[in-house]
């Protein structure tokens, strides 16, 4: 065996990729299954006709369209024995977008571009929290790869095969997400300023591609319509640029080291300011090209108040492939080792927040759902009557107990106790008061913002009607204060978790 074809820098890369895709996997259990994806994963376990049927009658589901569902659907029951496989499916996607996603910087800046590619999202903070997201995000930070590689190569050869690859890659991207639309609005863009520069782009193919898009569309446009009414936040113009920027800075550094710990997060903003002056000012032009249509997307879901840590995953493939290619190919050598150090800066500040595990700005990615749903099944299993408003903590007491009941691990059918019933378990909008006469309450509560209202009703019903015997705030939010003040009708909580045990 020649051992020196396997240590080549192309394979290498592959090596890198592997073993950061065990990295994953191994330090899922880090990290709690938050609300969304128990969620996502609640509702893919129900037929895919049922999905299906909610686009065709206008309905839809969730905030985003069915396609990455409909694949989870058929993903569940490869593995579905074994907690680490519903992640498994968003880590493969993730893994398969940067290895796409360095042939981009390749074919664009060479094969240094290739490597800074690599070291950078593979040493990345924040995509090693949400690039393992079960849900929309890894399929959608792939497509977005793909597209961009598609589009490449379309403009090198507009043949039939690279126009079928961009058409593919842009239809399975517009039915995943809605956001979609808009980034094929960036490449579009893009054509007709190359051919404003006078390079040749072919604008019937685009064109064909175009109107094939929006009839293949055509079973989503209602949905995509009453999205566009009531996607939009209603929040102040200044709230959403104070998340946004939020935002844009958890995109560096990670949820891990929060703003308001400013020892940590000027330096962070300085050196992020930097880093991005210096891509726009010495950068090669077609990193500056990619970095501006990723601007130009930020400002985009800012302005209409729809950014979020989990969306920024989508968008920032272009972000990675800009700054990549303009380390690699900046022509001063002091202004790449410049860039070069303030990712070191970036990188080692969100990976101090990972390892300490104290500097959270959304702790909810360590939650202690596993523990609190073992010490609930205890108290099921003496005859407590268990009832909570979190989706995760439901999610961890559905593995505890369709594993434990039988001995071992049948096929995941969903999650307690939306999609699966049981006589003691309810959410706070499924209770009844009959329900807890003459028994304990455990009652778990998270940070749930969709049923803060009854929440608080339950709430107030088992302080009127039952006895307090105990009660656990845990967890603190350290930024509490700052969320209060900036977001005030946010529905913040000091606490992410907290427990109260009632007599009734």
């Amino acid at each position: 065996m020649n051992w020196k074809k396997c240590f080549t820098i192309d394979s290498i890369h592959w090596w890198v990729l592997m073993l950061f895709g065990i990295s994953l996997v191994a330090t899922d259990q880090w990290f709690s299954i938050l609300e969304d994806e128990a969620t996502i994963l609640d509702l893919a376990s129900s037929p895919a006709s049922d999905t299906l049927h909610l686009f065709w009658s206008g309905v839809g589901q969730h905030e985003h369209p069915p396609l990455s569902d409909l694949l989870l659907h058929y993903w569940l029951p490869l593995g579905n024995s074994y907690a680490w496989s519903f992640r498994l499916f968003s880590i493969c996607f993730y893994l398969a977008g940067i290895a796409l996603l360095r042939l981009c910087a390749r074919r664009l800046g060479g094969k240094s571009a290739a490597i800074a590619l690599v070291l950078i999202t593979v040493l990345w903070p924040f995509g090693f929290h949400f690039g393992r997201l079960v849900g929309w995000y890894g399929p959608c930070f792939f497509l977005v790869c793909a597209l961009t590689l598609a589009y490449l190569r379309f403009l090198d050869s507009p043949a039939v095969p690279n126009s079928m690859l961009l058409f593919t890659a842009a239809l399975a991207l517009v039915y995943t997400n809605y956001f979609g639309w808009a980034v094929l609005g960036c490449l579009l863009i893009d054509s007709f300023v190359r051919h404003y520069r006078r390079q040749p782009v072919n604008f019937r193919t685009l064109l064909v591609i175009g109107a094939g898009l929006v009839l293949a569309y055509t079973p989503l446009w209602t949905v995509f319509i009453n999205e566009i009414r009531n996607g939009v936040s209603p929040s102040s113009l200044v709230q959403n640029i104070l998340y946004g920027g939020f935002n844009f800075y958890s995109l560096f550094v990670s949820e891990s080291v929060a703003p308001w710990f400013w020892a940590l997060s000027i330096p962070a903003g300085i050196a992020i300011l930097a880093l991005l002056v210096l891509s726009l000012r010495y950068g090669p032009p077609v990193a500056r090209v990619f970095l501006l249509y990723f601007l130009a997307l930020f400002a985009a879901m800012m302005l209409a108040g729809i950014s979020g840590t989990k969306r920024m995953l989508m968008i920032s493939p272009w972000l990675l492939l800009a700054v990549s290619v303009a380390v690699a190919q900046a022509g001063q050598r002091y202004v790449r080792v410049a860039m070069a150090g303030l990712l070191v800066l970036l990188g080692s500040l969100g990976w101090f927040g990972i390892i300490a595990r104290s500097h959270y700005s959304a702790p909810h990615f360590i939650e202690p759902w596993a523990k609190m749903a073992k010490d609930a099944k205890t108290a099921l299993d003496a005859g407590a009557r268990i009832v909570s408003n979190s989706p995760s903590f439901f999610f961890y007491l559905t593995q505890l107990q369709r594993c434990a009941d039988s001995g071992t691990c049948p096929p995941f059918q969903g999650v307690l106790p939306a999609t699966i019933t049981h006589p003691q378990i309810f959410s706070v909008e499924q209770w009844q008061p009959e329900d807890f006469t003459g028994a304990p309450v455990l009652f778990v509560e998270g940070v749930n913002k969709d049923s803060a209202e009854q929440t608080a009703m339950l709430l107030q019903w088992l302080q009127g009607q039952c006895h307090l015997d105990q009660h656990e705030a845990m967890l603190a939010d350290t930024g509490y204060a700052w969320k209060l003040r900036l977001f005030p009708d946010s529905g913040q909580i000091p606490f992410r978790i907290q427990t109260y045990r009632f007599s009734c």
